[in-house]
């Protein structure tokens, strides 16, 4: 059922296509939703009306606009542990491209998506940043301690 709604996303929305990542948003759809039809028109709305569409488009430049947009979120509000990362060299783009493209859903148990992704169509973007910034709040003291 999973290549199916993802064919058939591919041919109405033809100029997309397929990108990969997809897939991850699209089977936690289906895993909720149940019905191929439903989830298909739930990935169309999180595509469409919900600006998931954006990161898949062109060189990924909406991807890297987020990910710059969370670093200068963990910059200003999490300093202390933004200079850490800077000095252990971690490039926060090597998580953050991943937790971006999959809503978190490669984090987040697969029985709390749903959650995440009521609020993502309620709030959008500015939701996944504070999940995000949650995250880092909360291992904060654990991430400072890390040597490399």
């Amino acid at each position: 059922m999973l290549r199916e709604i993802l064919i058939t996303y591919s041919i109405y929305d033809a100029e997309l296509g397929y990108v990969q990542g997809m897939n991850l948003i699209t089977a936690i759809l289906l895993y909720h939703i149940k019905s191929p039809e439903h989830t298909f028109w739930a990935l169309v709305d999180l595509m469409e009306y919900r600006e998931l569409r954006m990161i898949y488009v062109g060189n990924l430049e909406h991807l890297v606009s987020h990910g710059n947009r969370i670093d200068h979120l963990i910059c200003t509000t999490l300093n202390s542990l933004y200079v850490h990362m800077l000095k252990l060299g971690v490039n926060s783009r090597c998580f953050l491209d991943g937790w971006i493209l999959s809503l978190m859903s490669k984090i987040i148990p697969l029985e709390d998506m749903p959650s995440v992704l009521i609020n993502f169509r309620k709030i959008g973007w500015n939701f996944i940043y504070q999940l995000i910034l949650s995250f880092f709040k909360a291992l904060k003291d654990c991430l400072l301690m890390a040597e490399e």
